[in-house]
């Protein structure tokens, strides 16, 4: 399993109960829905990737949530 993010592309605003009930019939896990219905974290299997992507196809954007290593901002003293 892996963290997406599904993100809405199209103009205008996508229709809340229709995102919320499509997410619910192809089963995924919803890691944080604060951004509903333009944004979502996602937590999917192979299987439901590509359900996914099928379901949200033109308007939508489905990618791989990517980590970053915050920097030591520590003033080190040198001795």
């Amino acid at each position: 399993m892996a963290n997406y993010i599904l993100q809405y592309k199209g103009s205008g605003m996508p229709d809340p109960q229709v995102v919320k009930e499509t997410l619910h019939i192809c089963g995924v896990s919803i890691i944080d829905a604060s951004l509903l219905p333009r944004a979502a974290l996602l937590d999917l299997t192979d299987e439901e990737l590509e359900n996914v992507r099928c379901k949200f196809e033109a308007d939508w954007s489905l990618t791989p949530e990517k980590k970053y290593k915050v920097p030591d901002t520590k003033k080190h003293t040198k001795e």
